[in-house]
């Protein structure tokens, strides 16, 4: 599985939005200082940042002092739900969304092994929260 590049500059996003809330106290940040800072094209972040409105992860302030906020505590988003705020649940094959359409779904051995993997998979995302990522983002920028 492969994260689409809207999903990959959602991650920044939520991911600057935290890292700003967390360490300079800041709830609001200007599409102009988020593309610049995590390299998303301008052209994508409105689009984006409307799925993420949708989705009840931030919000758009509107104005000339307005920008991007997020709605919620960083230790309260998940990788997992970021990731699904463009496409819905993640699954490695069809047969997980549209049962009826295999026959051989009840006693199919792959089938059941690649839902087990995209448990494990899911799981594994929604322990990531973004004030665990923010840290790790300081981290890194402070070994630069």
């Amino acid at each position: 599985m492969e994260f689409t590049a809207a999903q990959d500059y959602a991650i920044r996003m939520v991911l600057y939005l935290s890292c700003i809330y967390l360490y300079q106290g800041k709830t609001i940040a200007s599409r102009e200082e988020i593309c610049r800072t995590m390299g998303i094209p301008k052209a994508f972040l409105a689009k984006i940042a409307q799925f993420l409105e949708k989705a009840g992860i931030l919000t758009i302030k509107r104005g000339k002092t307005g920008g991007y906020q997020l709605l919620k505590k960083p230790s309260q988003i998940s990788l997992l739900e970021v990731v699904e705020a463009f496409e819905g649940p993640i699954t490695f094959t069809r047969c997980f969304i549209k049962k009826e359409q295999c026959k051989r779904i009840e006693f199919c051995p792959v089938n059941k092994v690649l839902h087990e993997i995209n448990e494990c998979f899911r799981e594994k995302l929604s322990s990531y929260t973004f004030d665990k990522l923010a840290e790790a983002e300081i981290l890194a920028l402070k070994k630069e």
